[in-house]
């Protein structure tokens, strides 16, 4: 395209960063496994520094070969800016969660879940030297999926309450990008789940 991007490097902490609401409903399966359904609302942040040229010469090079003829050699003018975006996703997911110990018992359990997710917002914007610019671009994979799993501890709180405590690894199947920008993301996450459940006639509601 236009430009041409010589350099690329991801701002650290707290940067790509984003968090994730849910609140669903479940059914004990066993005493041990829970299936949920849950309604989830999402956002993650991406924040980059891109080093590009977009084709002007700064500096010409004169370069004597070895049969003594002379190469010139355009040397480009690098320029740099950062890029910030948030996209912001409605979803579903289903998730089962198994405890060792029993879901009325503190201990260990592992979790996986299949989401499903819709984009409702994204913020684009970009800062080329000291000012800081809005894009406008389109997102044309909008629907994404993600596999996750954890592993965490549970803690019984009072009867039919407890607590989850759940760090996991989050994957989007699809790339997200945008048509502003000049890169995509293949998103991968960790993260770290609190998931509060109440029994209620034999079904769980959570909120994590």
């Amino acid at each position: 395209d236009e430009i041409y991007v010589t350099g690329f490097e991801r701002n650290k902490y707290p940067q790509p960063s984003g968090w994730n609401l849910a609140f669903g409903l479940g059914k004990g399966i066993t005493e041990k496994f829970i299936i949920d359904g849950q309604f989830t609302l999402t956002q993650s942040k991406q924040d980059a520094k891109l080093s590009y040229t977009d084709g002007a010469i700064d500096t010409l090079l004169a370069l004597r070969q070895a049969d003594q003829s002379i190469q010139v050699v355009p040397v480009y003018t690098i320029n740099k800016k950062q890029i910030e975006s948030a996209y912001t996703f409605a979803g579903f997911r289903l998730q089962g969660t198994y405890y060792f110990s029993g879901r009325s018992m503190r201990g260990f359990n592992i979790s996986g879940a299949l989401g499903m997710h819709y984009l409702i917002n994204q913020r684009l914007r970009e800062k080329t030297g000291t000012e800081w610019i809005a894009l406008d671009g389109n997102t044309p994979n909008k629907i994404n999926y993600t596999l996750s799993v954890g592993c965490g501890y549970n803690l019984a709180l009072a009867p039919g309450w407890d607590l989850l405590i759940n760090p996991s690894l989050n994957y989007y199947l699809k790339k997200v990008n945008n048509d502003a920008l000049p890169y995509q993301f293949n998103q991968k996450s960790v993260g770290l789940n609190f998931m509060l459940s109440k029994t209620l006639a034999g079904k769980r509601q959570r909120v994590n």
